[in-house]
């Protein structure tokens, strides 16, 4: 540690620091402080979890905001930008910079971000933002680029790749500050980011890695450790040891073996107290009619719990809570945990080195970064002396071959991932629809600021560029006339919305067949025909199928708005997967419940709130492509249908959701007491909503005054 008072800090800053409650510095950040770069530069920091790297980029964005500039703080994950929301605003809001976090939405240009001063927002958003051209984006003058290894991830690498490439052309003078964990390509990442680089392996909390097999645990600098063998089962030996004695997260490679270990822990070594029992309580009442949430909240009863993304966020960010504050003291959890919100504990076991790849068909080995990602979780500050990671082994040689490849292996560098031609295609799209006119040096000029420009050089691709472009022009989405590239009404808006061009596509190519099964009143057959249409648009999430689904739903079910030669059809499976696509979002919007779905489909809460809010935007983007088309009607019922969609009800709520505070439970229970309307409820006194259950009197009044609010915006002569 080095005191802040034997570092180059101007005195204001010294003291700010000082107010925060700290005294001195990592070596990490003082680093970026003795290299002058907290002031001015570009710079990237790739250094260990927990090792200060958000810290160094509040005190550098310090300078910026001196000046009167904006800061934008961009992460990967919705669930990291409300993390560092709350860790920032800690900071900067008492010395009376206002935050904003902007997540979602990707139809607006945030204009009234213009009054904030510290914007936190993700990847996607950013993008979005960008091809809305807001005034206030030529006044941010620091930018920070957390977690910017994500460039190097398969699905969504390419996105913040070309987000990144697009901010440093839209604002060129703005600093760059990129945060990373440890990585071997740093000088390409700063050559990129034409920014000098830090690179350091202090951790706060010195990390010990191993692998075990049987009853040994081998640790990397030759020390072996004899773990009791009492029980048949090695993991439970393993965490019945003084190396397990504290916190404990086991990474599973599926989500089934993360709940199903849980379930075997909890009976075998839980323990109950107070605090368990009273967060199994919350969990409970949280969702009563989900079986899996049902299943967690009796195992964190017990001291243990998992966590992976089939559960609903307000249940992941109960299980998270409960880790952190040390009620829960063994977590088992899939591998994105790894890259997501920061969960310490001290003792990190990765049950499987493999995980199940639906792309190939079956499992393969998980990347050397990613595993040592995981093991960088282990180690508490202020807890622990030591964090240990450990890898387990099915026997001797398979423990040979662990020690080589993560024990003492090199993490794979960070590559540009735009060799991807369909993330390649929205993106090309979103810079002509950005640029209004560019010919094909101009793109190429354009994509030079990427990393794939730096890693392997544009005119490797330049066949696939030309590809693309013809795919855009065929399809109505640009236009090209002597080499000048132009977006059409259609490419503009479909850039605006953030959807695949296939997408926006194919929405095209259906509204003439929905518009007359509308004209038609047979809104039956166009709800079914439009939301199995929704299940083979590319942004749309796949619903898993069982092979009981494939047997149970029959082929005359099956029904969409474009013929079947012009769906892309890979197998049966797709067949089946629309149908059930139609089935699920059916029945979330005549309210059934989503523990009756889950048992009903299989769908788990987490990714059916991902699935319809997903659908809910295609609705909307399809509502848009609509109005291009001059069909009005059909827009305003695929409008209401992706409001039905988003709050999961039938069609007499809609009025009563927009509502603050309101979702599908309490607009059902509301519209039962009577209060059909908002003006009902406009004219409603607190005591009488305070009579309809779930409504409090706090929120009696927030939802009288929101009602009234509306109705004066919607008719002034009513203001009074």
């Amino acid at each position: 540690m080095i005191r802040i008072e034997d570092l180059p800090l101007e005195d204001n800053v010294r003291r700010i620091i000082s107010s925060w409650g700290i005294t001195a510095l990592y070596p990490p950040q003082a680093e970026v402080i003795k290299r002058g770069l907290h002031r001015s530069g570009n710079f990237i920091l790739a250094s260990a979890t927990a090792s200060g790297k958000t810290l160094i980029a509040e005190i550098s964005s310090l300078y910026s905001l001196f000046r009167g500039e904006k800061v934008l703080y961009v992460v990967p994950l919705r669930a990291l930008a409300s993390e560092k929301y709350s860790e920032i605003s800690n900071h900067l809001e008492p010395l009376g910079y206002k935050l904003r976090i902007s997540v979602g939405d990707y139809d607006s240009s945030e204009e009234p971000l213009s009054s904030y001063d510290v914007i936190i927002t993700t990847y996607e958003k950013l993008d979005s933002i960008i091809r809305h051209s807001p005034s206030w984006l030529k006044d941010v003058g620091a930018v920070v680029f957390d977690e910017i290894h994500y460039v190097g991830t398969v699905g969504r690498g390419a996105i913040v790749e070309m987000t990144i490439a697009k901010f440093m052309d839209s604002n060129p003078t703005a600093r760059r500050i990129a945060l990373s964990a440890t990585i071997t390509n740093l000088e390409e990442l700063a050559r990129w980011l034409e920014a000098e680089h830090i690179s350091s392996s202090w951790r706060p909390v010195p990390l010990k890695t191993g692998v075990f097999n049987n009853d040994t645990i081998l640790f990397d600098n030759g020390d072996i450790i004899k773990v009791d063998n009492k029980e048949d089962d090695d993991l439970i030996n393993l965490l019945r040891s003084d190396i397990c004695s504290s916190q404990t997260l086991i990474f599973c490679g599926q989500r089934k073996t993360a709940v199903n270990l849980a379930v075997k822990l909890a009976n075998k070594i839980g323990e109950r107290s107070k605090e368990t029992e009273e967060l199994s309580r919350r969990i409970a009442e949280a969702d009563p009619y989900s079986s899996m949430h049902k299943v967690l909240s009796d195992v964190v009863a017990k001291g243990v719990a998992f966590h992976h993304a089939g559960l609903s966020h307000e249940i992941r960010s109960m299980v998270e809570e409960g880790f952190r504050g040390r009620v829960i003291r063994i977590l088992t959890a899939t591998p994105t945990l790894a890259a997501g919100v920061n969960l310490p504990a001290r003792t990190v076991i990765i049950r499987d080195h493999k995980r199940y790849d639906q792309e190939v068909g079956f499992s393969t080995e998980i990347p050397v970064f990613e595993i040592k990602q995981m093991m960088g979780r282990a180690g508490r500050p202020l807890y622990d002396e030591r964090g240990y990671g450990i890898i387990m082994a099915k026997s001797k040689r398979e423990a040979k071959i662990i020690i080589d490849r993560y024990i003492k292996g090199i993490p794979e560098p960070i590559a540009s991932r735009l060799n991807d031609m369909t993330q390649l295609r929205a993106q090309i799209l979103s810079v002509i629809a950005m640029k209004g006119q560019i010919d094909m040096d101009g793109l190429r000029k354009f994509l030079s600021r990427t990393l794939f420009s730096v890693q392997i050089g544009v005119d490797r691709i330049r066949s696939a560029i030309k590809s693309i472009v013809e795919f855009l022009a065929k399809n109505g989405l640009i236009e090209v006339d002597d080499g000048i590239m132009v977006p059409t009404t259609l490419g503009r808006r479909t850039s605006e919305l953030y959807i695949d061009p296939v997408s926006a596509i194919m929405m095209r190519n259906s509204v003439n067949r929905a518009s007359s099964l509308l004209s038609a009143k047979k809104i039956d057959e166009l709800e079914s025909s439009l939301f199995q249409t929704l299940s083979f648009l590319p942004d749309m999430p796949p619903l898993g199928v069982t092979k009981g689904e494939v047997e149970s739903f029959v082929e005359e079910e099956f029904n969409t708005l474009l013929p079947i030669e012009k769906l892309p059809i890979g197998s049966y499976i797709d067949v089946v997967r629309a149908v059930k696509s139609y089935y699920v979002l059916k029945s979330w919007i005549e309210e059934m419940r989503e523990g009756e779905i889950e048992r009903r489909f299989g769908v788990e809460p987490g990714d059916l709130h991902r699935f319809v809010e997903t659908a809910s935007w295609m609705l909307y983007s399809f509502s848009e492509v609509s109005k291009l088309c001059g069909k009005k009607d059909l827009a305003k019922f695929l409008l209401e249908e992706s409001m039905r969609v988003q709050y999961g009800i039938r069609k007499d709520l809609i009025e009563l959701v927009k509502l603050e505070g309101i979702g599908r439970v309490r607009a059902r229970a509301l519209y039962r007491s009577g209060f059909v309307s908002i003006r009902e409820i406009a004219r409603a006194k607190p005591e009488d909503l305070m009579k309809v259950p779930g409504i409090g009197e706090v929120l009696a009044k927030r939802i009288i005054n929101d009602a009234k609010r509306r109705i004066s915006y919607a008719d002034p002569s009513n203001r009074e």
